[in-house]
């Protein structure tokens, strides 16, 4: 099947239907996917606010991207700027659409260990994720993978922040996305695991980037 060139667009004062779209994206593309089953406790209607929220928060402190093929959207990138973050364990209204042992799972594991991630790098998560550009959400629905589509989603900010002499940095919960980062000259910092009781769990791999000309990764372009 023959495929246009994908047509990337920054979000900017977007519909209620362009945000319900970018949000449907993210859930088509990590459908069947342990960490968003984990960090959501298998609940649909909290996947679907924790990309909402993340989106939203992208919108007033940084840039949303949205990969369109003709009018349907099949890629999308949710980044912080340097002057802002957010962090899903950290919102009231995502960790209060849980249930209690979610809640006390936020507060007793998840949050300490993703501050060791930091730690095991040497660094401060709050010291360290400010004055970079956060990746927050990376997807592109199944039928559209290999044309291209994640990496330029990623040249639109690594790009943006070699010019601003700014450093990029990203969490990680596959080891494919490491090696995908690692093509366009991210270095891996350090790693933990997550663990949750009835999940899945997953590992979390921490990986940042200083400003300078973006890698052109050679072979197959996810």
């Amino acid at each position: 099947m023959a495929y246009n060139e994908p047509v990337l667009r920054r979000l900017d004062s977007p519909s209620a239907n362009e945000i319900d779209s970018a949000v449907q994206v993210l859930i088509e593309a990590y459908t069947g996917d342990h960490t968003i089953e984990t960090l959501t406790a298998g609940l649909k209607s909290a996947e679907s606010l924790m990309f909402r929220r993340s989106i939203e928060e992208a919108l007033k402190g940084g840039e949303c991207h949205i990969a369109y093929d003709g009018r349907d959207a099949c890629g999308v990138a949710v980044w912080l700027s340097p002057r802002s973050d957010w962090r899903c364990h950290e919102d009231s209204s995502f960790i209060e659409a849980l249930a209690n042992d979610m809640r006390e799972w936020y507060a007793d594991h998840f949050a300490p260990v993703y501050e060791k991630l930091y730690a095991s790098a040497g660094l401060e998560s709050t010291v360290a994720r400010k004055g970079a550009w956060k990746l927050l959400w990376l997807g592109v629905i199944p039928n559209h993978r290999r044309r291209g589509i994640a990496s330029r989603l990623i040249e639109t900010v690594t790009t943006k922040a070699d010019e601003d002499r700014k450093k990029v940095i990203v969490e990680v919960t596959d080891p494919e996305r490491v090696n995908q980062f690692q093509r366009y000259g991210f270095k891996y910092r350090s790693v933990k695991n997550i663990s949750c009781g009835r999940y899945p769990g997953f590992p979390i791999w921490y990986l940042e980037r200083e400003s300078g000309p973006t890698p052109r990764s050679s072979g197959v372009q996810p």
